[in-house]
């Protein structure tokens, strides 16, 4: 077993503080750590069992989703860590327990808080714009690339002619790559 004793003076005390740190206090402090970490534990465990057991949870998850919050701009609604964004979920939560669906509880926070906060756009009226016009400018996009690679492409009669070539000139290209190779290849 190992003892220290360290010896400081402070002016405040006038005289002399002793610390000792033995393998008690060692014990002792770990003790208390581990009990902490298993009542911290125990209590998360707690919370997660009783989220999990709210009823209609689902309804409520998916409108949360499409919620940004009021209170951390930025971010959605589940993310946000200010206590104002925990009531709100726990509002719509309670909310859908009462049988609410996740189009009531969104349409709900959207009346309180304004527009501004719905992350996923509506796919009626002017909403359904941000779910059409996407998609219909990749497909412009890429019908354009398409026309426009065509359009640079050569015919295919010149393609033809470039890779097409007599057994005459066939066989002069062959003395020249000989005479080539004999004078030295790379080097010349």
């Amino acid at each position: 077993m190992i003892h220290r004793t360290m010896s400081e003076t402070t002016p405040s005390s006038g005289g002399v503080v002793t610390f000792e740190a033995g393998s008690a206090a060692l014990r002792r402090a770990m003790k208390t750590v581990a009990l902490l970490a298993v009542l911290w534990l125990a209590g998360a465990a707690d919370a997660q069992g009783r989220i999990q057991d709210r009823p209609n949870q689902a309804e409520a998850d998916h409108a949360i989703d499409q919620l940004r919050s009021p209170y951390c701009p930025g971010f959605m609604l589940r993310i946000c860590t200010s206590s104002q964004a925990a009531e709100l979920r726990d509002s719509i939560y309670n909310l859908a327990a009462e049988g609410m669906t996740s189009d009531q509880l969104v349409e709900w926070m959207i009346g309180r808080h304004g527009e501004e906060w719905r992350a996923v756009p509506k796919r009626s009226g002017a909403g359904l714009f941000a779910w059409v016009i996407p998609p219909v400018v990749v497909l412009l996009a890429v019908a354009g690339v398409v026309v426009w690679v065509r359009g640079h492409r050569r015919p295919e009669e010149e393609n033809g002619a470039l890779l097409a070539i007599s057994d005459a000139e066939r066989a002069q290209l062959s003395d020249a790559l000989r005479e080539w190779e004999e004078e030295g290849g790379e080097e010349a």
